[in-house]
């Protein structure tokens, strides 16, 4: 749950409150998916983003596939989706891609 109060000497933050839920399911012993979503609980009420993904969990590799979703109002900006993808070796680190964005549409 996020509240956040107005703050005046910053242009374009308003006053939100908005909640965030999240699943992630094991299917198998190397796959699993997940999701999650927020919503807004404001005056301008409503699902502001969605994601769901899928993960192989290897020994040595993991490999995930991201879809996300952002909705939002003609106030605060363009509502956009993307598809990411994150690649993680064992004892090197990950590598995640900035996300390949699908288009915008001007609601």
């Amino acid at each position: 749950f996020l509240a956040l109060n107005p703050l005046p000497v910053v242009v374009g933050v308003e006053a939100r409150e908005q909640v965030r839920t999240s699943a992630h399911l094991r299917l198998h012993k190397n796959w699993a998916v997940g999701g999650s979503v927020r919503y807004d609980l404001g005056e301008d009420e409503g699902l502001r983003a969605a994601s769901y993904g899928i993960d192989y969990i290897g020994q040595c590799v993991t490999l995930s596939a991201i879809a996300e979703r952002t909705l939002t109002s003609d106030s605060s900006g363009d509502s956009d989706t993307k598809i990411m993808f994150r690649l993680g070796l064992k004892n090197l680190g990950e590598f995640e891609t900035s996300g390949v964005s699908l288009g915008q549409s001007d609601e």
